[in-house]
């Protein structure tokens, strides 16, 4: 059955008549009217220039949002609430000598900082690779027809990872092998969400892709409540104390119940979605020998070429849009210290706050919500303060939040709790109103291209707060520690947005939310 879309205004406007693959089936009295284009579903590059709209099966939508509802448990589980903070830095991997001394002896909690400074390093180590493969990426994207062979590749790489953190023993030789594993798979989550995000265009239209953009963020942000909220549920039931009696590591279980969701869930996409088409790509695409300036020639040039690219991009923006550069150099540097805080939080509350495993799960769950019911504000808050604004105070409340809490920490986990939770309650605002503020700060004829940038330069500056960790854990010895080297680095995105980057002027929450709607939402994966 065809579909039919009249673009409202003109009577002079193109029909559309879009069909699923058969051009036979649209019928001759669609073709006789005036100012009709006959398409087939496979048109979308065609169909955007005369409709900027087009037929897009459910199935295909939705199966490109589940694919992040596939994959969040390694976030959410393996990274941030569970494996690492619970399992990896824990008792498990502590050298018998020290599994010897009393709880709260002092060079066995030193033990323990030293598994958090760590796995620290090795985070470091994949945010340091990943800064290195982004330019190469954000290339390789634009080149049309192994868009999904390549995700494919790093989605199957991340779900064997997982299924080796389930060999992982709970024995002090087997931690380099867990950090290293984990380094492993946060290098293949960042390529697999890139080529992920490239697949956007092909399950929807400019003037929906915000929208959807938002679907796959919720599929995402439901996933990892629901999967944290089971393994809570599990944990108070005493459900994983029955693995532990039949001799299964409760943890390494999770492990495997991950990868397991992730083959559950993650199919789909393959099937129902799309390969971009050529129109898509860059002018480039899929030409087979090609040279640089510097005489490099082939794949050389190619990855070469990716690096230039990124600097002609920058300085481009410097020279003409100085502000648009440097809000997006003082938000690459925050948004990294934003993630940090994600990453290494429920280590603080493991370790220093002394977070049983019901608290550190409880913490999560509670976490989420008020990450998703801040997010929600926003949109008022930009309206009364100017997004600008609200990136400021959120900052600075989260830099006090976390001063507080490394101050008192002494008290107990009531400080945690508290300041935690506060933490969590700005990390939502800063992150949408930022989205905000660039639309404010960005040249119309180079929105594309500069929201494409704005999430490159977060994944180039992902190293930051994990080597501050590392360096202030080991600097002073303890855990805690390790929160003011990432508080640090929101500090200094702070001040180079406060002082380099002039207020836009204007409060752009409708405007925004419009231009999102057509350029679709950054997501920070």
């Amino acid at each position: 059955m065809a579909q039919t879309w009249e673009q409202p205004g003109s009577t002079n406007e193109p029909v559309a008549v879009v069909i699923d693959d058969d051009i036979s089936q649209v019928s001759s009295e669609d073709v006789a009217k005036p100012n009709v284009t006959v398409l087939t579903e496979y048109d979308p590059v065609e169909l955007d220039a005369n409709l900027d709209a087009r037929y897009i099966p459910k199935k295909s939508v939705w199966s490109w949002a589940l694919w992040d509802w596939s994959t969040q448990p390694f976030s959410s589980i393996i990274i941030t609430f569970v494996f690492i903070p619970l399992y990896l830095t824990n008792n498990a991997f502590l050298d018998p000598r020290y599994l010897a001394l009393p709880v709260n002896d002092p060079i066995r909690i030193h033990a323990l900082d030293d598994l958090a400074a760590s796995i620290g390093a090795w985070v470091t180590i994949a945010g340091i690779i990943t800064a290195l493969l982004i330019p190469i990426l954000s290339r390789r994207v634009q080149q049309p027809g192994r868009i999904k062979k390549k995700l494919a590749i790093a989605n199957i790489l991340l779900i064997l990872v997982m299924l080796a953190l389930f060999l992982l023993r709970p024995e002090y030789q087997f931690f380099t092998l867990g950090a290293a594993l984990i380094a492993f798979g946060l290098v293949l989550d960042t390529i697999a969400n890139v080529y992920y995000n490239s697949l956007l265009p092909s399950v929807s239209s400019s003037s929906n892709r915000g929208l959807i953009s938002r679907m796959g963020w919720g599929a995402g942000y439901l996933a990892g409540v629901l999967a944290l909220f089971v393994v809570l549920m599990l944990e108070l039931t005493d459900w994983f104390g029955h693995l532990d009696s039949l001799g299964l590591n409760r943890f390494r279980f999770i492990a495997l119940a991950c990868a397991i969701w992730a083959l559950l869930f993650g199919w789909a996409l393959y099937l129902f979605v799309p390969e971009p088409t050529a129109d898509f790509g860059s002018a480039d695409a899929g030409v087979g020998e090609t040279r640089d300036g510097l005489g490099f020639s082939g794949r050389r040039a190619r990855i070469v070429s990716s690096y230039t690219s990124i600097f002609d991009t920058m300085r481009d923006l410097f020279n003409n849009s100085p502000k648009t550069f440097w809000f997006l150099v003082a938000a690459a540097i925050y948004r990294d210290g934003l993630a940090g805080i994600l990453t290494f939080g429920a280590i603080i509350a493991a370790i220093t706050f002394g977070f049983t495993p019901q608290m550190v799960l409880l913490f999560g769950v509670l976490a989420y919500l008020v990450i998703g019911f801040a997010t929600q504000l926003v949109g008022r808050l930009n309206d009364l303060w100017g997004a600008r604004r609200v990136i400021i105070i959120s900052l600075a409340v989260l830099l006090a939040a976390g001063l507080l809490a490394l101050i008192l920490h002494n008290l107990g986990p009531v400080v945690f709790w508290i300041f935690g939770l506060v933490l969590c309650a700005v990390l939502g605002p800063v992150q949408a109103a930022s989205r905000s503020y660039l639309e404010q700060v960005t040249p119309p004829a180079q929105a594309t291209e500069v929201f494409s940038f704005y999430a490159i330069t977060s994944k180039a500056a992902s190293f930051l707060s994990a080597g501050m960790w590392t360096v202030f854990i080991a600097a002073f010895g303890a855990t805690i520690w390790g929160l003011l080297g990432i508080l640090l680095v929101i500090a200094v995105g702070l001040g180079a947005l406060m002082f380099l980057v002039p207020d836009a002027g204007h409060s752009a929450e409708g405007d925004s939310n419009a231009f999102l709607m057509q350029y679709g939402e950054v997501r920070d994966d």
